[in-house]
């Protein structure tokens, strides 16, 4: 058994080109829909993709709508791709504001204090839960190729959680935050196999990650 996943970071939203926190609701922006209609034709020269899974968020929805609109493939929406969720008090505050830099240093220093949580934020261990959700998700979809639309701290988490099949530890996903980039409509290439085990006998399941953040459909 083989699966090809094309993970999609949103195209630019009006939060991103803002610079400020402004919660789940915030759309693409003018920029971003000209990204998202530029990889929406890379996305519909891959032939083998049959169905677009996309978080629940509108700037990761209507990314997946305009790639539909080129694909006319169907769209299943799941939260199990949204973004990982960051304190409600941020919401409204520029991401340089000085206060909410403290609280994103306290998370970021906090993910390797076990149980540790600033807030209402997803924590270290809500993210281990829902990266392997996520992951079993995909393992079990009846499909063998999908498009999933999603966002770039999120992206980071499954990456992680692919490399270290689930376990991974603070450290992990700190050092995933300061070296992996995930950009708009950067399209990142996972492939799932079951292949025999000459020790076991047994099938096992095993993630490859092929390619990160290719963006070569846009201008440079």
């Amino acid at each position: 058994m083989e699966k090809h996943i094309y993970f999609v970071r949103h195209a630019e939203s009006e939060a991103n080109a803002s610079g400020q926190d402004l919660g789940d609701t915030p759309g693409l922006s003018a920029l971003g829909h000209a990204q998202a209609t530029t990889l929406a034709r890379r996305i519909a020269k891959i032939n083998s993709i049959k169905t677009i899974v996309s978080s629940t968020l509108p700037r990761s929805l209507e990314t997946a709508e305009i790639i539909a609109g080129f694909t006319k493939l169907p769209i299943e929406k799941s939260s199990l791709f949204d973004q990982r969720k960051r304190p409600s008090l941020l919401v409204g505050k520029s991401h340089l504001d000085p206060e909410a830099m403290n609280v994103m240093k306290e998370i970021f220093d906090g993910y390797v204090i076990p149980g540790h949580r600033h807030s209402d934020e997803e924590n270290l261990t809500d993210l281990k839960h829902r990266t392997g959700d996520a992951i079993r998700f995909l393992e079990n979809h009846p499909d063998d190729a999908l498009c999933v639309v999603t966002h770039g701290m999120f992206l980071r988490a499954l990456f992680v959680s692919v490399l270290s099949g689930g376990e991974f530890k603070g450290t992990d996903l700190q050092r995933a935050i300061e070296h992996l980039e995930p950009e708009s409509t950067g399209v990142s290439y996972f492939r799932f196999e079951s292949i025999p085990n000459p020790i076991s006998g047994r099938n096992s399941p095993l993630w490859k990650i092929i390619s990160w953040n290719d963006r070569s459909h846009l201008p440079a």
